[in-house]
């Protein structure tokens, strides 16, 4: 399933690979999505695995933007909270998306607006994923666009205890389709130069085939 969305700007509302996500989410066979909550910045119950979550990435400059004055000893900024997000660059984007925890999906933003983000933080922009509040749970900032090129997937684990989500965490790819000691290696995950990408015969034949390396992806499951 490909769930397609759009970057908004960050005044709008309070792109990542989603594979796994840990135990701790109750089954039920004859059980619908019973999971109203249909605003990232509001308060998440107790999920089953027929259950959709919904969950916000927000997008801008560097890991720093994130952060308390861009201190990457303070804590994140929480986008559900008026007050901390007001420090949060206003130029940041933000796409939301509603995945249902039992189902297998490629979750990405569209073309145009991805390209918009490409244009707006050349090569330094991060993203978080976050959603529910009281406490909000956010992740870590991590890069999908750098000097080298763009990251083209990321993957995230859902930590769940007795269905409630506690964690949101990367998961470390160690870089096995470019080797650590590759240029193209950013925070375990490999990218494509930015050469590659303004190569449109090159990106147009692999995108034909499949596949997108100049435009980050989100894939969801459970595990």
């Amino acid at each position: 399933m490909d769930l397609g969305g759009s970057a908004r700007q960050w005044g709008c509302a309070p792109l990542v690979l989603m594979l796994l996500i840990l135990g701790g989410i109750q089954s039920d066979g004859q059980r619908q999505d019973s999971n109203s909550v249909a605003d990232p910045c509001l308060p998440i119950g107790r999920l089953k695995r027929k259950d959709g979550i919904t969950i916000a990435l927000g997008m801008a400059g560097p890991p720093s933007t994130w952060y308390n004055n861009s201190d990457m000893d303070s804590n994140i900024l929480s986008p559900c909270s008026t007050q901390l997000a007001a420090q949060i660059s206003s130029n940041a984007r933000v796409a939301i998306f509603r995945p249902a925890l039992e189902q297998l999906a490629l979750l990405r933003i569209n073309n145009n607006s991805y390209l918009q983000l490409v244009q707006d933080f050349p090569g330094n922009a991060s993203l978080i994923v976050y959603a529910g509040r009281n406490p909000t749970v956010v992740s870590l900032p991590r890069y999908f666009l750098t000097p080298y090129g763009r990251v083209p997937e990321l993957t995230l684990v859902l930590n769940f205890q007795i269905g409630k989500l506690t964690n949101l965490l990367w998961k470390n790819n160690n870089c096995g389709d470019c080797g650590v000691d590759s240029p193209a290696c950013i925070e375990g995950s490999c990218a494509t130069s930015e050469s590659t990408c303004q190569d449109l015969a090159s990106t147009n034949t692999t995108v034909l085939n499949g596949t997108d390396p100049c435009r980050l992806a989100v894939y969801y499951g459970h595990h």
